[in-house]
């Protein structure tokens, strides 16, 4: 890059060519020095300074824009990605790193709804009580009838009708065939108090993402309306199976995913629990419903199986306790956060 030299200048080196040439060589040595100090390896391989007002007019050719140092580049998307997995460092032979909130949503979740339950029991056990829990009162009582009724249906006989009371109670009325031996009667007996269980262990067990709570509970309140339309006949059932069944409905069309998520789960955890609001009546051998005196229902297993009818009682508790757990246990890890 050659001086611009003023009209004095150029007056005192006239006539010294020599001088000019040794000038203009050392002003191009000077330039070249410059660019290569620009481009060392302090500063970006592909980098150009743009030239200020005063140098703009001598330089040849478009100035090239600025790109980034593609190593550099990828070594800071490798520390990027380094950071993120080091947010939850994989510890072997410790104790796992602490939850975060989203995490721990789940469990929180479940607890409540055991809780839900304990409480549910206890508050069984006095006789106001079952007026607090009204609803979840009649919902189990359907239940337990529509074991016995679907269990006779299993067993070749046929489910007749189903009544439900105003005080809580219920009343299966089904039909087997003539030549059916003591345990067919037995499966039937067994419909009632297993069968709540076995239904809410499924109702938690099919739903452990949200969005498939919806599908489920809105299956539920089919049944439920479906029932009205088959079997239940008396005025009072009819009007609280159908308001029941048609709320789950509209709760599965219109709620958002973590509200069907719980409703679905409190009603399996209501169902299983239910075994529990009758402890006294599975200890007992028989009991009188609607006016009739007839076996309970562990004493008709009593009397066509072997075992007495409070170690069927028994066994019925046991089963029923394990199935509220594993299906929480199961639902709830299987349901990401």
């Amino acid at each position: 890059m050659l001086r611009r030299w003023s009209p004095e200048r150029l007056h005192d080196i006239r006539g010294m060519p020599g001088d000019l040439d040794e000038l203009g060589k050392s002003d191009k040595a000077a330039a070249v020095s410059r660019e290569e100090a620009d481009s060392g390896d302090d500063a970006l391989p592909a980098m150009r300074f743009k030239p200020d007002a005063a140098r703009a007019d001598t330089l040849s050719g478009p100035v090239k824009p600025a790109r980034p140092d593609a190593r550099r580049l990828a070594q800071g998307q490798t520390a990027q990605r380094t950071e993120r997995l080091s947010e939850r460092p994989i510890r072997w032979g410790g104790p796992p790193p602490p939850r975060t909130p989203r995490e721990a949503r789940p469990d929180r979740e479940m607890l409540v709804l055991i809780a839900v339950g304990m409480v549910s029991i206890l508050a069984w056990q006095i006789p106001s009580g079952n007026l607090v829990l009204y609803p979840f009162t009649l919902l189990a009582t359907w239940f337990h009838e529509m074991g016995h009724g679907l269990a006779a249906i299993a067993v070749g006989g046929g489910f007749v009708r189903l009544d439900l009371f105003p005080d809580g109670s219920g009343l299966a009325r089904h039909t087997l065939p003539a030549d059916a031996a003591g345990p067919r009667r037995a499966l039937v007996a067994a419909g009632g108090p297993f069968g709540p269980a076995v239904a809410g262990a499924l109702l938690i067990r099919l739903s452990p993402h949200v969005r498939a709570s919806r599908a489920v509970l809105g299956a539920l309140g089919v049944v439920m309306l479906a029932s009205v339309a088959l079997w239940i006949r008396a005025p009072f059932g009819m009007a609280i199976i159908a308001s029941i069944g048609a709320v789950l409905v509209v709760v599965a069309a219109k709620a958002n995913d973590g509200v069907a998520h719980f409703v679905v789960n409190l009603l399996g955890v209501q169902a299983i629990i239910s075994t529990y609001r009758q402890i006294d009546y599975l200890f007992t051998e028989s009991v009188v419903i609607d006016g009739q005196p007839m076996l309970s229902d562990t004493g008709r297993m009593a009397d066509d199986l072997l075992l007495p009818h409070w170690a069927w009682a028994a066994s019925i508790i046991m089963v029923s306790a394990v199935l509220l757990f594993w299906s929480l246990r199961a639902a709830y890890r299987a349901r990401p956060a």
